[in-house]
């Protein structure tokens, strides 16, 4: 299953070149954005002048804005002035690329064969796609969910350099993405899990360790068997699975936005200091607009791991620069995304 049955190769090199494109737009994002306070301003900015040298305001040529290349080209100096272009910005474009790539080998079944369910996002709560149908099939419904998430990567990455460069992430940024979150959740199948789920098998994988190990027992008291079931799966999950997609984008929402929230108050409170500012609560509200509650409060535990991980690093190699909170926030949302296949 990829796109129009070509070759899966074709279709990664195709996806890597457009990434790449793409992502010399990011860089753009990633410089005009800040620049503007508004909203419609600041999105208003990234249709302004061409781009063009910081020093001699020399516009730079087409041919030299070729994603990557382009700063190869020139041995990563300005044309006119040779003044130093930073290597981020081919860095950024052929990371944006390889993230196309992966995203869509991660999401899209490519062995004959295969089946909606063999993706790696699949829950078996929402619709299967309709057969015959050019916009909804179950191939198409891969597709335009692999878009979708596409659309929260992107918008992860322009965050996570901002926020790394001035300390903020701008509406501009997260805003936009999570109009894309909620409408595009009415497909019904891009989430990653119902906003209302429990495995029926964890009380039976519970009472088979009950018989084979009664000293284990008082591990699983019967009385939590109610609590780790949950109740039935509503039957309007099932029934209007297009309204359920935007009720579990709507829920997922308001989780990632209440989570960091409460840790602003709790911060306040304890520690007489802000500990999150309230881009990262926009932020967390887009990434749960886009995958649910549940992955969303997973994405936010997984935060400090990285920054820890981080943190670390840093000490060891002697780099005293302080990062902020954002980009640990972003990386815990694409390992839940690129790591749900394995979950």
């Amino acid at each position: 299953m990829t796109a129009f049955d070509l070759p899966v190769w074709i279709v990664y090199g195709y996806l890597f070149v457009l990434g790449a494109v793409v992502g010399s737009f990011l860089n753009v994002c990633i410089y005009r954005i800040p620049q503007h306070d508004k909203l419609w301003a600041s999105l208003k900015g990234l249709a302004g002048s061409p781009s063009a040298c910081p020093r001699c305001r020399s516009q730079i040529r087409w041919k030299d804005n070729v994603p990557i290349l382009g700063w190869l080209k020139l041995g990563g100096r300005c044309r006119d002035c040779r003044m130093w272009i930073s290597p981020r910005y081919p860095a950024i474009e052929l990371l944006n690329g390889l993230l196309w790539v992966a995203l869509y080998w991660l999401e899209v079944p490519h062995a004959w064969g295969t089946t909606i369910q063999d993706s790696g996002v699949y829950a078996p709560d929402g619709p299967q796609g309709i057969i015959g149908s050019a916009w909804l099939s179950p191939d198409a419904v891969v597709h335009w969910r692999y878009l979708y998430h596409l659309v929260l990567a992107e918008a992860l990455l322009v965050a996570t350099f901002i926020d790394f460069d001035l300390w903020i992430i701008p509406d501009g940024v997260t805003l936009p993405a999570m109009a894309v979150g909620l409408i595009g959740s009415l497909l019904g199948q891009v989430y990653l899990v119902p906003v209302w789920f429990q495995s029926p098998r964890l009380i039976h994988d519970i009472q088979i360790v009950r018989d084979v190990e009664p000293s284990w027992a008082w591990m699983f008291p019967e009385w939590l068997d109610p609590l780790l079931s949950g109740p039935a799966l509503p039957e309007w999950i099932i029934a209007h699975p297009h309204v359920h997609g935007l009720v579990a984008s709507i829920v997922g929402l308001l989780v990632g936005g209440g989570v960091v929230w409460a840790m602003r108050i709790i911060g306040h409170t304890v520690l007489r200091r802000e500990a999150m500012g309230f881009g990262d609560v926009v932020l967390m509200a887009m990434v749960g607009s886009f995958l649910g509650w549940q992955p969303t409060v997973m994405a936010f535990f997984l935060a400090p791991l990285f920054a820890c991980v981080v943190v670390l690093m840093l000490a060891f190699s002697g780099w005293r620069r302080e990062i902020p909170y954002g980009p640990y926030l972003s990386m815990g949302t694409l390992a839940v995304l690129f790591g749900w296949k394995f979950v």
